[in-house]
């Protein structure tokens, strides 16, 4: 038992990953606190945190002030990239990341590697291994890489899927003045969508009567297909996910034609 003040988080946690959503977050407290800790938590003899960043979070909110955890003896000499990559590698083991959570870990992973060995790497050294950890192509791979230089606000939009993976990759070109526009309509509340749309102008010369060409049984049965993904809990990729809710619009649009 270790505790629970004298353990540290691993600097490279909060750049690799996010904490857990809410909802998930409340269900691992809930746990701990129903049965303890499943799994101790794996530190360097430093107290500092290679696996269990969440979970001791979640303990420290309980109030506890000991926690249960494992000494890793065999990383005390590892190197700061061999340490970083034990962190990284058991949270992408632990979590069901989405294909952009998986390029924010390898990247921060790899950049830590290439750091400590002086070289200065770039996103698109990273585009085949990429492509193959997501059974992806390169093309989307690399769009990913891409995405992971826009404001944390369009990183967000992006998850939710209020933009798709190619507007978002338009939005890594603009320039940084721009850039902060979009993050700072993003904040107030704006439609993602429309904000950046129009930043990389993408709505020049649409018609709005030409926006959507679905049909109602394209629309009907996007909708139930929407209802049958939300219902059986599962993750559904932005692109699909922004189908979906175009798909949902547009019937609104029919009905109140109708």
């Amino acid at each position: 038992m270790r505790s629970i003040t004298s353990l540290q988080e691993h600097p490279l946690n909060s750049k690799a990953f996010d904490d857990l959503s809410d909802e998930s977050f409340q269900s691992l407290k809930a746990d701990i606190e129903a049965r303890g800790l499943d799994h101790p938590i794996d530190i360097l003899p430093n107290g500092l945190i290679i696996a269990g960043h969440q979970r001791v979070r979640a303990c420290r909110e309980l109030g506890h002030e000991k926690i249960r955890c494992r000494v890793r003896h065999d990383l005390a000499d590892a190197s700061t990239a061999d340490i970083a990559t034990a962190m990284i590698n058991d949270n992408v083991r632990r979590r069901q990341l989405s294909p952009l959570q998986e390029a924010r870990a390898m990247w921060t992973r790899e950049q830590s590697v290439s750091a400590e060995q002086g070289y200065r790497l770039k996103k698109t050294d990273l585009t085949e291994k990429l492509a193959k950890k997501l059974g992806a192509s390169e093309r989307h791979a690399r769009r990913y890489l891409r995405v992971l230089d826009t404001p944390r606000e369009v990183l967000d939009a992006f998850e939710r899927g209020s933009i798709t993976l190619v507007l978002a990759e338009k939005v890594a070109k603009l320039e940084e003045a721009k850039l902060k526009q979009v993050a700072a309509r993003l904040r107030m509340g704006d439609s993602p969508r429309a904000v950046v749309e129009a930043a990389c102008g993408e709505n020049k010369g649409r018609s709005s009567s030409a926006e959507r060409q679905l049909t109602v049984p394209e629309v009907t049965a996007g909708v139930a297909r929407l209802a049958n993904l939300l219902g059986g809990g599962k993750w559904i990729p932005p692109r699909q996910a922004n189908a979906l809710r175009e798909a949902v619009d547009a019937l609104v649009g029919v009905m109140a034609r109708a």
